[in-house]
């Protein structure tokens, strides 16, 4: 959940950068804008090859995140195809959110500008926009074997609704190596009752 969190975290910076690069044309500090507000003490994050940054299909060619021991997220070829005028309503409506290949070699450091897990539950971010994505999707997802203590590849479709009520998602996996497999998930979180369906 943390890494779909972070996932839309960038979607929402990324859409308000495509706003303020239409008033600056310093592509530059446009993308140094968006790796500030998305980094943090023991988590650095790069956007490499940026393409119609103005436009409704976006591109970046590299996501990398980073920690003091080193790169453990790179994503390549992302491509994002948004309604840009649906942001007038307050509201960020993605048709299609793309990669290549995401590969996660092991998991983060822990962030320590966080609360431990016993400060409290999980809860939703309040974010200043509703979100809607309608398919999210990946050919290849490679695991390293440090995160799960198996090394594993995949891939993957998802679709994902995030507003004032709560959240939905949808995912569908399929095992690419050797020892096969499918997985099909769909979850539910209201914010009233801060219940997980499953």
């Amino acid at each position: 959940m943390r890494y779909i969190l972070k996932l839309l975290a960038l979607v929402l910076l990324f859409s308000q950068g495509t706003m303020l690069a239409a008033q600056d044309t310093d592509n530059g500090a446009i993308v140094s804008w968006i790796e500030g507000k998305l980094s943090g003490p023991n988590r650095i994050i790069k956007l490499r090859d940026i393409e119609g940054a103005l436009s409704s299909n976006a591109v970046i060619g590299t996501i990398s995140i980073s920690d003091t021991e080193g790169e453990w997220l790179r994503i390549d070829d992302a491509q994002i195809n948004w309604k840009r005028s649906a942001l007038l309503t307050g509201s960020l409506q993605v048709e299609s959110l793309s990669a290549a290949v995401i590969e996660i070699s092991r998991a983060p450091l822990p962030d320590q500008s966080l609360p431990t897990p016993e400060a409290g539950g999980f809860a939703l971010p309040d974010l200043p926009l509703d979100i809607s994505i309608t398919e999210i999707s990946t050919p290849r997802i490679i695991l390293g074997q440090d995160l799960m203590g198996l090394a594993a590849e995949l891939s993957a479709t998802a679709s994902l609704q995030m507003d004032t009520t709560g959240l939905a998602l949808k995912l569908d996996a399929i095992r690419l190596d050797d020892a096969g497999g499918q997985v099909a998930l769909a979850v539910e979180y209201s914010r009233d009752n801060s219940v997980f369906n499953i």
